[in-house]
Parts: structure tokens; C-alpha cells; sequence
């Protein structure tokens, strides 16, 4: 389910080591099902990407998504919402409301 998307513009070279480095973390406890696990690598990777990229970018938006799944698996629906409306509104916003990522935003909580 968890789309890790690390692609990012010429940054300075350790930055995009870190973020490979946290979202192969992410999602390999998302992979063993270890999701309460995976959330502070995923925290940490969003704040990083929104650094680098800015809040509206669809990297973050991927990435919120996945944070979204994650609080959704370990029962905090409450802001898994707040995760999934945010991912939803970015994709809409940047890509449009019939590119298929915002359907894959749309899917994410519906599909356990």
C-alpha cells in the first residue's frame, strides 16, 4: 500500500541519503507490519521532504498519504483523517482532481 516517493530536485548530497535511508526504514516496518514503529521514521521523513520540497508538493502529498495508512493500521482513525484530507487536498490541488493519485488518496483508508 505505501508509495515511498524520495524523488527530489539537486539538493546538497546528504539529504537525499537521509531520505532514502527514512523511507526504506518506513517501509520496510510498514512491510512487516510493524506501523506504530514506522510513524516516527515517516514523521521524520514528511518534515524533511516538506523542508526541502515546501507543503504543497506531490512528494509530500505521498507521503502523508502513507502517514495517513499508517494511523489508520494502528487504530488512530481520528488523525488518519486528518492525514488522508490533507494528501487529498494537495493532489487536487497540484495534479488536478482526475489524476489518479488523488484516487489513490481517496482508496487509501478504504482498503484494509
Amino acid at each position: 500500500l505505501l508509495a515511498i516517493s524520495c524523488s527530489l530536485p539537486a539538493v546538497s548530497a546528504g539529504q537525499p541519503a537521509e531520505l532514502d535511508r527514512l523511507g526504506s526504514e518506513v517501509e520496510r516496518l510498514y512491510d512487516e507490519g510493524r506501523y506504530p514503529e514506522a510513524i516516527p521514521p515517516a514523521v521524520r521523513l514528511l518534515e524533511r521532504q516538506e523542508e526541502l520540497l515546501g507543503p504543497d508538493d506531490p512528494v509530500v502529498a505521498t507521503t502523508v498519504n502513507n502517514l495517513a495508512a499508517l494511523y489508520f493500521y494502528t487504530g488512530d482513525y481520528a488523525r488518519a483523517a486528518q492525514f488522508l484530507e490533507r494528501a487529498l487536498a494537495i493532489h487536487e490541488k497540484t495534479l488536478g482532481p482526475e489524476h489518479p493519485d488523488v484516487a489513490t488518496s481517496l482508496n487509501t483508508c478504504l482498503t484494509p
